[in-house]
């Protein structure tokens, strides 16, 4: 309550809480295995809430927030030994994922200070394999997931051209020739 009340109050819509909602969505609210707080798990739709509910002005403006929500909500999708939710459920979180990194990498512009398009890039990847292994699961036609592979994909090597050494990257185009195969 003491921090739902917190992110939804008029203040948190001011430029210099803008650190704290960050430090919500990044460590205290994490719906990740590393690095996440466990106590938060068996409440994790009430989290991802509490990070929807936060004001326009910090959606709008950070692309880290953007993120880092995203990568609670795939998390919650994929980590099937902690979050037991339908495939129903699993499809509607990696669509929003997939939202929220679309949108802090075509509509939130890049800095120096916020995230880099490398790493957004990297999880709209992960996201979109993700989907079409759910969306396949249930029953969406080959031309729908043949879509996402190919949005994967695309992603994927726009992630490589930003960096072609970088581990993760590396990692998420393996994962994407496995899907290709």
């Amino acid at each position: 309550a003491l921090i739902r009340g917190t992110t939804t109050a008029g203040a948190m819509s001011r430029r210099a809480l803008l650190p704290l909602a960050l430090e919500l969505a990044m460590t205290v609210l994490k719906l990740d295995r590393e690095g996440g707080n466990y106590e938060f798990f068996t409440s994790w739709r009430d989290v991802l809430e509490i990070l929807e509910e936060m004001p326009g002005s910090v959606w709008n403006s950070s692309r880290a927030f953007n993120h880092h929500v995203a990568i609670s909500r795939r998390r919650v999708a994929v980590d099937t030994s902690i979050f037991d939710i339908s495939d129903e459920e699993r499809q509607q979180q990696l669509q929003c994922a997939v939202e929220h990194l679309e949108y802090a990498i075509n509509d939130i512009p890049r800095s120096d200070d916020d995230e880099r398009d490398l790493n957004l890039l990297n999880s709209l990847a992960r996201a979109y394999l993700d989907l079409a292994t759910v969306a396949e699961r249930l029953g969406a036609s080959h031309e729908d997931t043949r879509k996402l592979r190919e949005n994967a994909t695309a992603a994927a090597r726009a992630a490589h051209a930003e960096d072609p050494t970088n581990s993760y990257v590396l990692e998420t185009l393996a994962r994407d020739l496995i899907h290709e195969g």
